[in-house]
């Protein structure tokens, strides 16, 4: 009989938060982890943790641009292990590659139709995809909960001007991430939108204040025990309600 180890899947996992988490998961004994990338074998961190911990490291391709690469690691997610405990929607994009920063960040007078398509199915379509694919797993574990990685930038509350794209493709993602929580929270589904701060991530830029591997930290000391409590709400690593 398969010993049930606490499973998560890290979505967006070769650097940065996503990276650190699977680090800071990889802390559990008990615990095994699924590493989700676009480009297999292309990680120098992955690569570590592969080397200190063995087979407790499953390292799957997933590009929520390739929906059909959502597909294959659901199948092979059902395949290989019996339940997932934690799904984690780390990955996003603030640009389109082979555009212009302007075409989807703005001013308005920049916008490009095709970079915001291109957000749009990186940060909302396929992690949306990616939280359907896995329900079944999620649904055979004893609390399983959905982490989807939002920003402050998704608040209508505290928008500035710029970013226009990335901001407005997570604030979707949070009202999707709402409306899963509300359809499974009878099932003991919890699903949380979090604001991890700023980092020290090639997104973030060096002049940020916190660092990857500390946000990982409090994400699992804080966020993942009380998810339940957090169900179908936006909030930052202490749990504390951000403005929507």
């Amino acid at each position: 009989m398969e010993v049930l180890l606490f499973t998560a899947f890290v979505i967006g996992a070769s650097r940065g938060l996503g990276s650190a988490l699977v680090e800071e998961l990889l802390q559990r004994p008990d615990s095994r982890v699924i590493a989700g990338c676009r480009r297999l074998g292309a990680s120098d961190d992955l690569d570590r943790l592969r080397k200190e911990h063995g087979d407790r490291l499953t390292e799957m391709r997933v590009d929520y641009a390739d929906e059909a690469s959502i597909a294959r690691a659901g199948s092979a997610c059902a395949e290989l292990f019996h339940h997932l405990d934690l799904l984690v929607n780390c990955g996003a994009i603030s640009t389109a590659e082979g555009l212009p920063a302007e075409a989807s960040a703005g001013p308005v007078a920049e916008l490009d139709g095709a970079a915001l398509r291109t957000l749009f199915q990186t940060n909302v379509v396929g992690p949306v995809l990616a939280c359907k694919t896995m329900l079944p797993l999620l649904r055979r574990a004893e609390a399983p909960v959905i982490l989807n990685l939002s920003s402050i930038r998704a608040s209508a509350t505290e928008a500035q001007a710029g970013s226009i794209g990335y901001s407005v493709t997570k604030a979707a993602f949070n009202m999707a991430s709402r409306k899963l929580a509300a359809e499974v929270r009878a099932e003991g589904i919890a699903v949380v939108s979090l604001h991890p701060g700023w980092m020290k991530t090639r997104m973030g830029g060096e002049a940020a204040p916190l660092y990857t591997s500390d946000v990982a930290s409090d994400v699992m000391r804080t966020i993942h025990p009380r998810a339940m409590e957090l169900t179908g709400r936006f909030v930052d690593t202490s749990g504390a309600d951000v403005a929507w």
